[in-house]
């Protein structure tokens, strides 16, 4: 897997996204956590990976699906990210 690198205040919202969740159920946040992680990898590995979805947003973003895991809830995901993403204030490799 390529090495990527997620700004602090992606961080943040992760921290509060697990947060969130856990309120309800620890084991459901560490597993979302753990796919956003895994789709973090596959986007560093493909970073063009995805369709516009002008039908959402005008912007420039690139939208995709993930694949559940066997731990996940078997609902899919779908995932956003800017097609020109680069970040400009970071604080941990993975």
């Amino acid at each position: 897997m390529t090495k990527f690198e997620l700004a602090r205040r992606a961080l943040r919202d992760l921290q509060e996204i697990w947060e969130f969740v856990s309120e309800e159920n620890f084991t459901a946040a560490d597993s979302l956590l753990e796919e956003f992680y895994r789709t973090f990898g596959q986007l560093a590995d493909v970073p063009g990976m995805g369709h516009k979805r002008e039908d959402l947003t005008h912007r420039n973003l690139l939208f995709w699906r993930s694949i559940p895991t066997s731990s996940s809830t078997g609902t899919p995901n779908h995932f956003a990210s800017s097609a020109s993403f680069t970040p400009s204030e970071t604080s941990r490799s993975y």
